[in-house]
């Protein structure tokens, strides 16, 4: 290998180092105790809700190709919002204490119902449908004034 071989791999390397600092990491480890959920469905804002280990939550968010999308909370009707993408979507998760977790999906390969928020992963649950679910610091929430 030549001068340049080197120099082009430790480039690429130092690349992929800064988008692991950047993006991997301040998701990695969340104080749950003092966090908040982010439920988002095509990057619309749906619910933020502050984590409370005596508290359980079930979601349902359903919609066919030509109607909205119907968000339930404890089998109540939460929102109602535009279904922008025209696609089916059958989903559901559940936010039970500190742990959070797809438990149905009508995606494809159904990656997000390997995904779980819990006190050794604050990583977000990502589904290829448009939903979205993170953790978020309250430190990290701006306030407009």
């Amino acid at each position: 290998m030549k001068k340049w071989d080197y120099l082009i791999i430790s480039i690429v390397g130092l690349i992929i180092l800064v988008f692991f600092i950047v993006f991997y990491l301040p998701y990695r480890n969340i104080d749950l105790e003092n966090a908040k959920v982010m439920i988002m469905i095509n990057n619309q804002i749906i619910e933020e809700l502050d984590l409370d280990e005596n508290k359980e939550y079930d979601y349902v968010i359903k919609a066919s190709k030509n109607s909205d999308i119907l968000i339930y909370k404890n089998e109540s009707l939460l929102k109602t919002i535009t279904n922008t993408k025209n696609i089916e979507i059958d989903n559901n998760f559940m936010i039970k204490g500190y742990e959070i977790k797809m438990t149905n999906a009508n995606c494809k390969h159904h990656d997000c119902m390997h995904m779980v928020i819990n006190n050794q992963s604050t990583l977000p649950i990502v589904c290829t449908n448009g939903i979205i679910i993170k953790v978020i610091n309250n430190s990290d929430i701006d306030i407009i004034v």
